[in-house]
């Protein structure tokens, strides 16, 4: 049966036989099965943290979680349509971010942190890690990548954002063949749900070759990668005919970092107190609890030199290749530059949704979805760069 039906007590452990005769197990079986060898006195060894205060803590962790639960009364519906009158917190919380994600094995320390969070049941709760606007993305049915090479054409706009969670093999970006189509191999059968650098297979002309590799603020000359010595010769590695594998290598950068030393081409860009910027809804945005919350930069000093905000190179650059979204239909360009954009972009003609969710509309009294306004800078600037839009108790 369904998935959250009305009265229904989930199964969490053993192996079971639908009546078609397919063998099934619950998630947490296989969790149970594959971490059966992950004891206390295994993590002792790799850690130095002795066995018993393993155990102490996971023990703390679990009475805490079950003993000390928060109520608080606010009426909620789920996203299966039930609703609650009361609202439950489990007070154990973690922080995991780019400390611990720059580190050898981060990404699997940090999932293993998500599935303890899951387990003591913290996960978008009081007291534990609650989500903000406008996450979690990945709620069904998800963002999904191109999943055809018909599927990217030239002089044509994608049908889809570049990024997203395959959920079933014929949403893999394969060739007809079952090989992978992006030069990094993502959302592939090799990696159907990680995205990479492209700097070992750009070197390798695999999948195929390019003629161009563009670096922003990415050092992979020194400190943005795990191999620096190898990376440093891959970017002036030749053929055989005497012909660089990587012909022509464009750095966009604020500073002169190792990587600017193979670079054709140094595009100097701006550090942030000298340009406009968005923390936009559309993709990361500071976002409280309580409601979504998006902020801007405003520049305090000029450019200097030929420095140039990266985010103007780009729309230069979509001008200059025609890109529809940048393009008005008698071909001049759409946006004057990137304030321009951020104020005048909306996702469809008319939907009323762009990159801030703060004053819009013709007056800049409306939040969220309006049409675009033309001091909406401006507004942001008189408060504090950003805008708050609370959300009501139920839906927080």
């Amino acid at each position: 049966m369904p998935h959250h039906s009305p009265g229904v007590t989930p199964a969490l452990d053993d192996r079971y036989t639908l009546e078609d005769g397919t063998p099934v197990a619950p998630s947490f079986t296989l969790l149970c099965e594959r971490v059966a060898d992950c004891t206390p006195e295994w993590a002792a060894d790799i850690t130095g943290i002795l066995a018993a205060t393993i155990r102490r803590l996971a023990q703390e962790m679990i009475q805490t979680s079950r003993d000390h639960r928060i109520t608080l009364p606010i009426r909620w519906t789920d996203a299966w349509g039930e609703t609650h009158e009361t609202v439950t917190g489990n007070p154990v919380a973690f922080h995991a971010m780019r400390g611990l994600a720059a580190h050898s094995n981060g990404f699997q320390s940090i999932r293993a942190l998500a599935v303890l969070m899951s387990l003591l049941g913290t996960i978008d709760r009081p007291g534990g890690f609650r989500h903000k606007s406008p996450f979690p993305r990945a709620v069904p049915p998800s963002a999904k990548s191109p999943n055809s090479p018909d599927a990217v054409r030239p002089n044509t706009p994608l049908a889809t954002g570049p990024l997203g969670w395959p959920a079933a093999p014929e949403d893999l970006f394969i060739d007809e063949n079952g090989g992978p189509v992006r030069i990094d191999k993502a959302f592939s059968w090799e990696y159907p749900l990680a995205v990479h650098g492209v700097i070992t297979n750009a070197w390798r002309g695999d999948s195929y070759p390019i003629d161009t590799l563009m670096i922003f603020m990415a050092n992979i000359a020194w400190n943005s990668s795990m191999n620096t010595t190898k990376v440093q010769e891959m970017l002036v590695d030749k053929h055989a005919n005497g012909d660089y594998k990587i012909p022509f290598i464009v750095v966009c950068d604020a500073f002169q970092s190792e990587m600017t030393a193979f670079a054709d081409l140094i595009l100097p860009d701006t550090t942030y107190l000298e340009r406009h910027d968005a923390m936009s809804m559309l993709d990361r945005p500071i976002s409280e609890f309580d409601g979504p919350v998006d902020s801007v930069r405003v520049p305090v000093v000029p450019p200097t030199g030929e420095c140039k905000p990266f985010q103007e190179v780009l729309i230069e650059l979509a001008l200059r290749l025609k890109f529809p979204a940048f393009t008005a239909v008698e071909g001049t360009r759409r946006f004057r530059d990137y304030p321009d954009f951020v104020v005048n972009f909306t996702t469809t003609p008319d939907s009323g949704v762009g990159f801030l969710i703060g004053w819009r509309g013709k007056d800049g009294d409306k939040a969220l979805v309006g049409k675009p306004n033309p001091k909406q800078w401006e507004q942001y600037a008189k408060n504090n760069c950003a805008f708050h839009h609370v959300l009501p108790e139920h839906l927080q």
